[in-house]
């Protein structure tokens, strides 16, 4: 699996996973949705959706699609979203990962930490020393996901059942 910047032949893909993943925050009408990925790709590397794409060689049954993953980053201000509450806030100066998303059948493979991982990378070069992300403390099994590969929990806000988790990079 290789990751990269998402493209517009990505966006029919990349609209897909997030519609199904029903993750807040998106349009819900495909062709908004569309237009919201298409703005991501102007603004690469300071935000960008990082795609997950299957090798030739690692063709599976399983994983019907090309495009098996993506992840949003977000390296300034201007690339994020300006709605989370008060107690849930970080740094400007950090980077910050959103909206990952692995194909249902091709979760359990290590695939959103290799996504992680070039979301980070991709922070990193950028000249972040630090990566935020918010994720509900009703997914738990994402919540390992992150403390596995090194985030750390910062604040929370019991009433919407978020967290906000940190990584030094």
């Amino acid at each position: 699996y290789t990751c990269r910047a998402c493209d517009v032949d990505d966006i029919p893909a990349v609209a897909s996973l997030l519609m199904r993943s029903k993750l807040a925050g998106f349009p819900t009408e495909e062709r908004e949705l569309k237009k919201y990925i298409e703005k991501s790709i102007d603004a690469f590397p300071r935000g960008a959706y990082i795609v997950l794409v299957r090798d030739d060689e690692e063709k599976s049954k399983k994983c019907s699609s090309s495009c098996v993953g993506v992840v949003g980053v977000s390296n300034t201000p201007e690339t994020r979203r300006d709605d989370f509450d008060r107690a849930l806030q970080f740094t400007d100066d950090g980077g910050y990962i959103s909206d990952l998303v692995i194909e249902t059948r091709c979760r359990g493979r290590g695939l959103g930490e290799k996504l992680m991982l070039c979301g980070e990378s991709l922070c990193k070069e950028m000249g972040r020393e630090e990566v935020y992300l918010h994720v509900s403390t009703r997914k738990v099994g994402v919540i390992r996901l992150y403390e596995n590969i090194g985030y750390e929990e910062r604040s929370s806000n019991f009433l919407r059942r978020d967290l906000l988790m940190r990584k030094k990079i």
